[in-house]
């Protein structure tokens, strides 16, 4: 959608909210934790029938080269949901920022919310979905599933922004390198001192 006479109603920065990036962490943490958890469950049950050999060490490292590999895809699919979703001519961009963290942006590109929260959330469906059926065709059901939490743990940033603007009932979003802005048409708009009430996402309640 073309960005004519919207007004913007407010602004999300993820990378200045500090709130949601403890919330970030500590879910990431919970992910991480439960997964590990499960891991250690799965391998006591069949700890008979597999014990420790160097094709232990082989699908470590091979974990984590699927899981490093998986971070640039994940980037990738979020830019082919822009495009299919309606991103139009702006252009795409990918970046890494500071904190750690890689982003796709299609700054200045409309979309009504719910096509952004599909595009916030299709890598984390589809590349977890891939790793899993993957794995599990190949015969390493338990790596596949160390795989998959791996990736979720790192798609917290995407849960949290799609968490945002569940809570909103403004209908349209903009894209920025570092956030969203929520954005209305001008000629729909309301004075301010009856617009929208927007959500403050603060601690736990972030995700």
């Amino acid at each position: 959608m073309k960005d004519e006479s919207m007004i913007t109603v407010d602004s999300f920065r993820l990378v200045d909210d500090a709130a949601t990036l403890e919330a970030m962490v500590a879910h990431s943490g919970f992910i991480l934790a439960a997964g590990l958890a499960l891991t250690i469950l799965w391998l006591a049950h069949g700890w008979a029938h597999a014990p420790l050999s160097w094709a232990w060490a082989a699908i470590a490292l091979a974990i984590g080269l699927i899981s490093l590999a998986a971070l640039p895809v994940h980037e990738l699919f979020h830019g082919l949901a822009f495009k299919l979703l309606g991103a139009g001519d702006a252009t795409l961009r990918f970046g890494y920022l500071s904190l750690g963290m890689l982003y796709t942006s299609c700054e200045g590109a409309v979309f009504s919310r719910q096509r952004y929260m599909a595009v916030l959330l299709m890598p984390a469906v589809c590349v977890t979905a891939i790793l899993m059926a993957v794995g599990i065709w190949l015969g390493y059901p338990l790596a596949a599933f160390i795989c998959a939490y791996l990736h979720l743990a790192g798609c917290t940033d995407d849960f949290a922004m799609a968490r945002y603007l569940l809570k909103t009932s403004v209908p349209y979003v903009r894209d920025t390198a570092y956030g969203v802005d929520l954005v209305e048409p001008a000629s729909k708009s309301e004075p301010a001192a009856s617009g929208p009430s927007l959500p403050t996402i603060t601690g736990a309640d972030a995700l």
